[in-house]
């Protein structure tokens, strides 16, 4: 997957796709509603992005070396999705 969205919108996708029960189709069209100025993913980001959170506990990350960040250590990601 390649890693071309921020930190908090990879967190959206996350929070809207548990908020349509995992369904990648439901997920594009609540993230557009939710989100109309930003990019869309597709459903095969969607489902990768929560994937890959679920095997390694880390979402991907764009910067210079594409190192992965650890999704539960960063408090101010863990805030945003409780809000």
């Amino acid at each position: 997957m390649p890693f071309t969205f921020s930190v908090a919108e990879y967190a959206d996708m996350i929070y809207v796709y548990g908020f349509c029960d995992g369904n990648s189709v439901h997920a594009i069209a609540e993230y557009q509603q939710r989100f109309p100025n930003r990019r869309l993913p597709t459903r095969r980001v969607f489902t990768g992005v929560y994937q890959t959170l679920r095997d390694t506990n880390y979402v991907p990350v764009q910067n210079r070396t594409h190192v992965y960040m650890n999704f539960f250590d960063h408090k101010d990601l863990g805030n945003h999705l409780l809000q």
